[in-house]
């Protein structure tokens, strides 16, 4: 027997050793071949893909053995690297793919043949199209295009039309005579090229025909004789010539479209001389192909006329299958104002590329728009990319304000109106009269870009309220502002400058024919016939070309380096962005807000003070208003108009103003008088703020401080956070850095109530003074007291939260009687009485004032100014009755002192 143990080749040899009766036989020699098994795989399928330019292929499913013996399944496995490959990289369906790769391995894998897998087919597919999306940053000339990523693709084809079929579309005609082409010796039957094209015909021939028609034409026979033409797009009308033969006929024209055939019109053909026809077709598809039939008789055509319609592409310049990468937006440019565009995209990689996305439609904007007395002539009005021209008349208030690219005034007149503001990115043109051009007061003109403006406006400017005497320093919005003609009325010595070296307001220099400087403020006194009482806003009104883009002022550097600029723009600047700005001059910025008058010398006399303001603390005022509280504290926003102080440094420079400087604040804050009081907004950082004012007894004085516990600030000078105290003529407080005196001074957080700051004072004349906690913000709106110590007074201190300090004082300069601190460790108590124990009240026109448990020694009174209106000493008793107090009706600050020396203040109103 035979056991076959696996695949493989031997012999067989049988053999007779043969016995008694037989000789031994020949071996014979047999070979026993046992083929290997095949072992198929199976369960995998090829995958569909796009179009990449290889023949690569990939599988997927889990790749099985078939065909293994149930004894050989636990000793065969399946292994290898498979490698699919399609039998193209042509884009198509049912393309074949061959596997390779395929291994087994295993004890019994010898005895079997491993079968890669076999039928497999997958499609090549181009690669998708994108979807466009609309446009977005749509301006005059360009816009940006959209779409979404495609996987695969490697770069975008974008084709950007004025024509959503992306071509243009244009009437053309042909003219065929038959004059060649055609048989001459018998009727023709097929295809025939003629002038036109290449036309079927069916019993046709060329025959000859009155010499008005160039000798030839086409003869068709009777009953069967017809003629086809090329095909055209989108026809609309055939003419031709017809006429019959030796007896009559009929001519049928029809078209063909879309393998459709469609009867036009037919003819009866009576005459034996030529006709001319005409045939509406009116057909809007691409493949038209116009048909004649003739009937009974022969007849003969000359002179078709096919009017069609061409198409061709059509696309902006560069935007045809722009390739513009592997992005998914881009930038159209080179565009026109106002027009429908239309755009798609293709996906491409490097071996195809995809149908077209769909498309956008988007329309540019105008460039212009104009306004007729009523309405915008695209209703919406003007932008920052659309020009504005007026042609009625324009007021702000009423219809509105806008920003545009460019401002023209053509006929009619615009207004801006008070407190409205207008934004121009370039440049203002005024073709009519200044009269017709007004911007009004506490109105801004804006502008972007540093351009020349065309033609004179009128700004309005109302200065605070003044009385004859009262000066306002100026500055012109406009070119070429008359100086003496601003103010016609104000004597001709009474326009000063600034002199530096002195310090003093001088007029020197300054004839008829003076005109206001860009950037450099001017002292103007009232009109000299102006009213004396009451204070009344003055109306300064400019006319020229108003300023725009950057102007720069020369700074002087004698003296103290103090130099008098103004706002050259008809718009508000920024106080922040001015200082920022221009590192040549001091973070500090002064105003004149002050009622007394100039001497003939160009100064103020005793008790002056300018309004002055830094960025990072904040601002303080130069006068009390009318009910008793700081007037006109800087908001940090310098008017329009307005002139101010700024302190050049050592190395002097120029000062600059440009267009990004420039607000539209319509706070309406202009310095020089009392105005009413507001709160100064400078850039939001953290600070804790406190505000003290001096007056005296006699209400000649007031200045006030602020000490501003600032993010940015430190003990030394800070530039934008500390205030040199600057013109002040009569007594005044200060706070001490580096033994200068400060109106303003900025100290570093986090805040120490082991604080200690040093004041300065000066008392011009001997008397009583007063310090008033005027405001305060920030920690210190909670617990935080603040106390006032006063070296002159065995450091005595009185906490300014509890009211207001009074001392006396001779005149003189005083750097360390005062301290301001925050705990009373650092010095001696005054002695408090308790508020409870006394009574204030007023009964018909007397004050009565009673104690509980102790005795009256002394009663101070006090305006809310500060300035002391009553005192009696030695009362000696609980009560007191006061029948002699001459004041208006107003609040008062009762001050008790009892005789163990313990004070309180109460506040009534009387």
């Amino acid at each position: 027997s035979v056991t076959i143990i696996g695949a493989g080749t031997t012999n067989i040899t049988a053999s007779q050793a043969g016995d008694a009766n037989y000789n031994a036989a020949t071996d014979v020699v047999r070979t026993l071949t046992v083929s290997k098994k095949n072992a198929n795989i199976t369960g995998v399928t090829a995958n569909n893909k796009v179009a990449d330019g290889t023949t690569a292929a990939t599988l997927s499913g889990t790749p099985t053995l078939t065909g293994i013996l149930a004894a050989d399944v636990a000793n065969v496995t399946l292994g290898g690297t498979p490698v699919a490959t399609f039998a193209s990289s042509a884009i198509g369906n049912g393309i074949a793919v061959t596997v390779t790769g395929y291994t087994i391995s295993g004890s019994a894998a010898a005895n079997y043949n491993v079968v890669q897998p076999t039928g497999l087919t997958a499609n090549i597919t181009a690669i998708a199209e994108p979807v466009a999306t609309a446009a977005t940053a749509v301006n005059a000339n360009d816009f940006t295009a959209h779409w979404s990523a495609v996987p695969q693709a490697d770069a975008y084809l974008l084709d950007v039309s004025e024509y959503a079929s992306f071509s243009t579309s244009a009437t053309a005609n042909i003219l065929e005579k038959f004059e060649s082409g055609l048989s001459t010796s018998g009727y023709g039957f097929g295809t025939v090229t003629l002038t036109s094209g290449v036309w079927s015909i069916n019993a046709v021939l060329r025959a000859a025909v009155s010499s008005a028609y160039d000798g030839y034409g086409a003869q068709l026979r009777a009953s069967d004789g017809k003629m086809t033409s090329p095909s055209f797009s989108k026809v609309t009308s055939v003419t031709f010539f017809a006429k019959r033969g030796s007896s009559a006929s009929t001519l049928k024209v029809s078209k063909i479209v879309g393998g459709v055939t469609t009867l036009l019109e037919s003819f009866p053909l009576d005459n034996l001389g030529f006709d001319e026809y005409t045939v509406a077709v009116n057909e809007t598809a691409s493949d038209v192909k116009i048909v004649f039939e003739n009937g009974s008789g022969v007849g003969y055509i000359d002179e078709v006329t096919i009017n069609y319609t061409t198409t061709a592409p059509s696309f902006v310049t560069g935007y045809d299958g722009k390739n513009v990468g592997n992005v998914t937006s881009y930038v159209v440019t080179g565009l026109n104002p106002n027009t429908t565009y239309h755009y798609r995209v293709r996906a491409k990689n490097t071996s195809t590329t995809s149908a077209n996305s769909n498309v956008i439609d988007v329309t540019t904007a105008l460039t212009t728009v104009t306004w007729n007395g009523t309405a915008w002539s695209n209703v919406s009005g003007p932008t920052a990319t659309i020009e504005a021209v007026i042609a009625g008349a324009y007021n702000t208030n009423t219809n509105g304000v806008f920003t545009a690219k460019k401002l023209t005034l053509n006929s009619g007149s615009f207004r801006l109106a008070s407190g409205t503001n207008i934004t121009v990115v370039n440049d203002v043109v005024n073709n009519m009269t200044a009269a017709d051009f007004v911007i009004e007061n506490n109105a801004n003109l804006i502008q972007t870009n540093a351009v020349a403006n065309t033609g004179a406006v009128t700004v309005h400017r109302n200065s605070a309220p003044i009385v004859r005497l009262d000066h306002t320093l100026w500055s012109a919005p406009v070119e070429g502002q008359n100086l003496f003609g601003f103010s016609p009325n104000t004597l001709t010595n009474r326009f000063y400058t600034y002199q530096t070296t002195t310090n003093t307001y001088v007029n020197t220099g300054l004839t008829a024919s003076s005109t206001f400087v860009p950037g450099k403020g001017f002292a103007v006194r009232a009109p000299n016939n102006y009213q004396t009482t009451p204070a009344a806003a003055w109306e300064g009104v400019f006319v020229g070309k108003p300023n725009n883009g950057n102007v720069t002022f020369t700074l002087e550097t004698t003296g103290t380096g103090y130099n008098l600029v103004g706002n050259p723009y008809p718009s508000v600047i920024d106080g922040t962005a001015f200082l920022g700005g221009n590192a040549t001059i001091d973070g500090t910025l002064y105003f004149y807000a002050h009622t007394l008058t100039m001497n003939a010398q160009g100064q103020f006399p005793a008790g002056t003070n300018y309004a002055t303001w830094t960025p990072g603390s904040g601002g303080v005022a130069a006068t009390l208003g009318t009910s008793g509280v700081p007037a006109n504290v800087p908001n940090g926003k310098i008017q329009v108009g307005q002139g101010f102080i700024v302190k050049s440094i050592p190395a002097g420079g120029n000062v600059s103003f440009v267009n990004t400087m420039r607000s539209t604040d319509n706070n309406d804050q202009f310095f020089r008088g009392v105005a009413g009081a507001t709160t100064a907004t400078p850039e939001e950082i953290e600070r804790h703020r406190i505000w003290l004012n001096l007056t005296n007894d006699s209400g000649t004085a007031f200045n006030q401080i602020l000490v501003a516990y600032a993010q940015g600030a430190t003990e030394g000078v800070d530039r934008g956070y500390d205030g040199l105290a600057f013109g002040n003529t009569g007594s005044s407080l200060s706070s001490k850095i580096e033994a200068a005196d400060y109106t303003i001074q900025g100290r570093a957080l986090p805040f120490n109530d082991n604080d200690v700051v040093t004041l300065g004072f000066k008392a011009a004349t001997a008397g009583n003074y007063t310090i008033t906690l005027s405001s305060f913000d920030g920690l210190f709106a909670g617990n935080q007291d603040v106390y006032i110590k006063d070296n002159a007074n065995n450091g005595a201190l009185h906490n300014l939260k509890n009211g207001a300090y009074t001392f006396a004082s001779a005149e003189g300069t005083f750097d360390n009687r005062f301290e301001i601190v925050y705990k009373t460790t650092l010095g001696t108590i005054d002695a408090t009485l308790d508020a409870n124990a006394v009574v204030v009240y007023k009964q018909n026109t007397s004050l009565h004032i009673e104690t509980k448990n102790t005795s009256i020694k002394e009663v101070t009174i006090f305006d809310i100014n500060g300035r002391m209106v009553y005192q009696k000493a030695k009362v000696n008793n609980n009560t007191l009755v006061i029948s002699d107090l001459s004041v208006a009706q107003q609040v008062l600050l009762v001050q008790v002192t009892a005789e163990d020396n313990k004070t309180t203040t109460v506040k009534v109103i009387y």
